[in-house]
C-alpha cells in the first residue's frame, strides 16, 4: 500500500471515528440525565445503544491497527495516527491534523464521562446493598460490624459453635 493510499484511509477513518464519538457523547449525556432521574427504562435502552457504539469503536480500533500496520510496512513511524500524519509533514494535511486532535480530545472526554458514570453506578449499588442489609437486620447493624472481639460477646452479637 502506498503512502498516499494510507493517508487516504486515514482521511476516511478519522471522520467515521468522530461520528461514533459524537454519537457516544450524546448517549452519555442522555445516560447522565437518566441516572440522575433514576429512569431505569431509559438506562436500559441507552445501555444497549452504548454497547452497539462500543462495538463500533472496536471496529474503528481494528481499522486503526490495519492502517498503522500498513504504515509500518512502508517504513513510516506508526505508533499512532497522529505520529503517522505528522511524519508525512504536508501543509495539505493541516485540516486532518486538526480533526485528529479533536478526536483525541473527544476520546479523553468520553473516558472521563465513562469513569464518572461508573463511579456513580458503583456507589448506587453500594447504597442499595446497605439498604437491603438494614432491611434484613430490621434497621440494626449486623452483629459482625461491632468494634472488637469482646464487644461481640458482651452484647450477644457473636456466633458461638456449641459443638465445642
Amino acid at each position: 500500500m502506498s503512502v498516499s493510499e494510507i493517508i487516504s484511509r486515514v482521511e476516511h477513518f478519522v471522520p467515521e471515528l468522530e461520528r461514533t464519538q459524537v454519537e457516544l457523547t450524546r448517549v452519555f449525556d442522555l445516560k447522565s440525565v437518566a441516572l440522575r432521574a433514576a429512569d431505569s427504562a431509559s438506562l436500559k435502552r441507552l445501555t444497549q445503544t452504548e454497547a452497539a457504539l462500543i462495538d463500533q469503536l472496536r471496529r474503528h480500533l481494528s481499522t486503526r491497527q490495519q492502517i498503522l500496520g500498513a504504515a509500518r510496512q512502508e517504513g513510516l513511524p506508526a505508533e499512532s495516527i497522529t505520529q503517522l500524519i505528522e511524519s508525512t509533514a504536508d501543509s495539505t494535511h493541516s485540516k486532518l491534523k486538526d480533526r485528529i486532535r479533536r478526536a483525541e480530545r473527544n476520546a479523553e472526554r468520553l473516558r472521563k464521562e465513562c469513569w464518572i458514570q461508573w463511579i456513580v453506578c458503583n456507589r448506587a449499588i453500594g447504597h442499595c446493598g446497605e439498604v437491603l442489609e438494614l432491611i434484613s437486620h430490621k434497621g440494626r447493624k449486623a452483629p459482625t460490624y461491632s468494634g472488637g472481639l469482646m464487644k461481640d460477646v458482651a452484647t450477644g452479637g457473636s456466633l458461638l459453635d456449641a459443638s465445642i
